[in-house]
């Protein structure tokens, strides 16, 4: 596992898109308007790359993400989450992510993630991340 990006919620996401582009030369690979989200702007520290930041207008969106290697990893953290002092708010299909939420005891959002290889759609759909990885796949198609 390991840090997959970090989730900055913006007044004006632009101008901190801007920020982040001068200082750290962050380049914009993509955006977004999601009903969860708002808009969404996605920066990169190399071309070609993930985004390694996001900033969303939604000011409660704001989170990190670790990224497993494997669906098996992801099902396990999630069944385990209860028994690490970790409650699941919400798990979603992003398209090309499968994931899921929790708070951390000062309220913080981590968001844990695996990528499925499917083209993102910038939508959200709820998922049950308790089916086994057989079926999960089956219904990915």
């Amino acid at each position: 596992m390991r840090l997959g990006h970090v989730g900055l919620a913006a007044k004006d996401p632009a101008a901190l898109a801007g920020f982040y582009e001068r200082f750290l030369g962050l380049r914009k690979v993509g955006e977004a308007q999601t009903e969860l989200s708002g808009q969404m702007l996605f920066l990169s520290s190399q071309p070609g790359a993930p985004p390694d930041l996001q900033i969303l207008s939604n000011l409660q969106g704001g989170h990190m993400a670790f990224k497993v290697d494997s669906l098996a990893q992801l099902l396990e953290l999630h069944a385990d989450a209860p028994h690490r002092g970790a409650r699941v708010v919400m798990s979603l299909d992003h398209g090309g992510t499968l994931s899921f939420y929790v708070r951390d005891p000062e309220g913080n959002a981590c968001e844990v993630y695996w990528e499925t290889g499917r083209r993102g759609a910038g939508g959200n759909r709820p998922i049950d991340l308790t089916q086994s990885e057989e079926e999960l796949l089956k219904s990915l198609g």
